[in-house]
Formats: structure tokens, C-alpha cells, sequence
């Protein structure tokens, strides 16, 4: 059986189907490398946990995504107030606020990805899921 600790390894993975479609975006390569970097690093970070460099480099990648990311979807809004009533819009919304809720709350509370027991790499794997996904989103609309 595969140990849980691998399962976030896996879902890492789903960041390069991000880059694979921004590699169609020749006026995003930035945002595309930042995913690209963040695939790596997470895999690598969740692999090799022990590694403190790897933690910090999968950091400023997440941290690079989020920014991309998020300057696009303002851009988005920004051009017409009905853009946040989009499908996309919505997806987006919903995926960013359950990912912070996870990862901020979670720190917290000491639950969720933070939580001592199995459980805690499921909800990382959900994570994952959920910000590709959000970002997918943001990519449609670019």
C-alpha cells in the first residue's frame, strides 16, 4: 500500500496540466514557469519533507502562482462588473475561499492539512485538487 505522505506527492502533479495549458499562452509564460516551478518543488517538498530548501522554494512558487493568478482574475473583474456572475468566476471564488479556509483556519486550529493524524494529507491532496482546478478557471478566462 501507498503511504498517505505519497498521495501528496501524486497531486502535485496536477499542477503541470496548469503549465501544460498556459504553454498556449505566449503572453503568460511567467505565470506558466511559476506553475512549472510549484509542480516540481511540491513534488520534490512532499517527497523529500526533510529538506528545508525545497520547503522554501515550493513557497515562493505557490506564493508567484497566487499572484499570477490572482492579477489575472482582477483584470477579469475589473473589465466588467457581470464578469463575476461566469461560471468560472464562481468556481474560482468557491475553490480560493475553501483552500484558504483549509490551509489558514486549518494552521490555526490545528486541523485539516494541519491535522496530527492520516487525514491531514487527504485534505492536502484536496488542496491541490482545488487550487488546479481555480486555476484552470483563471486560464479559461485569459
Amino acid at each position: 500500500m501507498i503511504p498517505y505522505s505519497w498521495l501528496n506527492v501524486f497531486s502535485s502533479t496536477f499542477f503541470f496540466t496548469n503549465a501544460y495549458r498556459l504553454s498556449y499562452k505566449p503572453e503568460h509564460t511567467s505565470y506558466c514557469y511559476m506553475f512549472t516551478l510549484l509542480a516540481c518543488s511540491s513534488s520534490l517538498h512532499h517527497a523529500m519533507p526533510e529538506i528545508a530548501l525545497l520547503n522554501y522554494i515550493d513557497k515562493i512558487a505557490a506564493y508567484g502562482v497566487v499572484y499570477y493568478g490572482g492579477e489575472a482574475f482582477y483584470k477579469y473583474l475589473t473589465a466588467d462588473s457581470r464578469n463575476i456572475y461566469s461560471l468560472p468566476s464562481i468556481i474560482n471564488i468557491v475553490a480560493f475561499g475553501t483552500v484558504i479556509w483549509l490551509y489558514v483556519y486549518g494552521y490555526f486550529a490545528g486541523k485539516y492539512s494541519f491535522d496530527t493524524n492520516g487525514w491531514a494529507n487527504i485534505y492536502h491532496v484536496g488542496m491541490h485538487g482545488l487550487s488546479s482546478l481555480g486555476h484552470h478557471c483563471i486560464i479559461c478566462l485569459l
